[in-house]
C-alpha cells in the first residue's frame, strides 16, 4: 500500500492519512447518537452555550464547540466533548507528520 504524501493539500481542514478534521456536523451526529430522545435539547443547549447556530463549519467554530462540550455540567456532554477533543488533537497531529514528511520528500 502506497500512500501519496505529496498531493494532498496542506492546511488545518486538510484531509491526512485518510483521517479527516472534525466538523460541526460531526459534533450534532454525536449529540444525536448519544441522547436519543432529547437530541434537539442537548444540541441547541450546546450551540447557545459555545454561542453558535450550527450553520457554521469552520475550525474555530468546531474548536468552541467541543471546548463548550468538554466544559458542560452534564458528564455524558463532557464524553461528546472529550472524543471530539481527541479527534481535533490527532488530526493536528496527523497533519503536521504529513507536511514533515512531505518537506523530508521534496
Amino acid at each position: 500500500m502506497s500512500i501519496d504524501l505529496v498531493t494532498h493539500p496542506s492546511g488545518a481542514d486538510a484531509v491526512a492519512y485518510g483521517f479527516s478534521r472534525p466538523t460541526v456536523d460531526d459534533v450534532r451526529t454525536t449529540v444525536y447518537r448519544v441522547y436519543t430522545g432529547g437530541a434537539q435539547g442537548a444540541w441547541t443547549e450546546l450551540l447557545q452555550r459555545a454561542g453558535l447556530t450550527g450553520q457554521e463549519n469552520d475550525s474555530a467554530a468546531v474548536e468552541r464547540l467541543v471546548a463548550t462540550a468538554a466544559a458542560s455540567d452534564d458528564p455524558v456532554m463532557v464524553m461528546c466533548g472529550q472524543a471530539h477533543a481527541i479527534r481535533l488533537a490527532t488530526h493536528r497531529r496527523l497533519v503536521a507528520v504529513r507536511d514533515l514528511v512531505t518537506a523530508a520528500a521534496a
